[in-house]
């Protein structure tokens, strides 16, 4: 064999060396000289280190990364968990207090004390309830006798659609016990018969104000005190009592002289109309038609006053005769086709 034959295995002699001596201390964890190599105890140690034993469980090392992503989660779900269980459980009115973006009521629109009025807590803003046709901020007001008193305000985008809500407002049905009251063009009231329940609605640019209470007499102080007007002239309630009594030629003239005139005059607003029936029959139904005409009007074209009874009162009618002068208590529904309707018709 040659020099270069003995050179070349010498060198494949100390890379196998070399290569078996990176391993033997792969396997033990610590440095080796080349003596080691061939000492029998360092191959057994190697062989006890890199032998798994059969009856050990498996590893279940978790690297410190893992620890990390893991608990950076949990924190996370915490974090972010417990505000959101928190935030759900608040009533409207917590939500709405906290919340910065929640709207704002009109500056000065919710005085601490107006007038003997004092105002209990701070202004809620409402999205919508029942009894509500949109967004608006209420206040409760307490008087020197502790009666109470709801003040909401609506705040409209213009005066124009403040009016077409205000009017539409207007249009609630009064029934038996309920009355309509105006007094002016942009202010009018609800008033329950026999009990103090009353309601003062009040037009005021692009805003409505209202004014609801229990004690009567309490809500229109305040009524007056907010609007810097004469108290509403309501006074004690009773079936007709109050009500303005009108002839009944009187609200048929009214009506053929300006229909949009005698609109804003009688319209939804409950009324006594006195005089002579023209008119006492049953219709195809049986129920009772009973309608007023002018003297002159020589046929129904010419305009009538056609009262409509509830079935309540329906007994009532069909004892009245044609030619006889009654009190109808009603409510003005407006005209219709050149005829005044009158709803909930009751004779007195």
């Amino acid at each position: 064999m040659g020099l270069l034959g003995i050179g070349i295995r010498e060198a494949r002699d100390r890379a196998q060396t070399r290569a078996a001596k990176k391993k033997l201390e792969a396997k033990l964890g610590r440095k080796v000289t080349e003596r080691a190599l061939y000492s029998l105890s360092a191959n057994l140690e190697a062989t006890e280190v890199s032998t798994p034993d059969p009856q050990a469980p498996p590893s279940r090392h978790i690297s410190r990364r893992k620890m990390l992503i893991v608990f950076s989660s949990v924190l996370l779900i915490v974090l972010l968990g417990v505000p959101f269980v928190w935030v759900m459980s608040m009533s409207e009115s917590e939500w709405n207090h906290l919340n910065p973006f929640t709207p704002k009521p009109p500056a000065g629109s919710f005085p601490q004390q107006l007038g003997t009025f004092r105002r209990s807590g701070e202004p809620e803003y409402h999205k919508r309830y029942s009894a509500s046709s949109g967004p608006h901020f209420t206040a409760t007001y307490y008087g020197p006798r502790t009666p109470w008193v709801e003040y909401t305000i609506w705040d409209f985008p213009n005066p124009a659609s403040a009016r077409d809500e205000f009017l539409a407002k207007r249009k609630s049905p009064e029934g038996r016990n309920r009355r309509m009251f105006q007094m002016g063009e942009d202010r009018y009231a609800f008033a329950t018969l026999g009990e103090g329940n009353t309601t003062i609605y009040l037009l005021e640019n692009n805003h409505i104000h209202c004014s609801h209470g229990l004690d009567r007499k309490a809500v229109i102080a305040f009524d007056a005190e907010l609007c810097h007007q004469t108290p509403f002239t309501i006074g004690e309630l009773s079936e007709t009592g109050n009500l303005p009594v009108i002839p009944v030629l009187t609200l048929l003239n009214d009506y053929a002289k300006d229909s949009k005139a005698a609109d804003l005059k009688y319209k939804l607003k409950t009324v006594v109309i006195t005089g002579e029936v023209t008119v006492a029959e049953k219709n195809k139904k049986g129920k009772p038609v009973i309608a007023f005409m002018r003297p002159s009007a020589k046929s129904a074209n010419d305009g009538m006053a056609i009262c409509d009874f509830a079935e309540a009162n329906e007994a009532d009618a069909l004892a009245i005769k044609k030619g006889e002068t009654v009190r109808i208590s009603a409510r003005v529904f407006g005209n219709l086709l050149g005829n005044v309707m009158l709803q909930n018709c009751q004779k007195q």
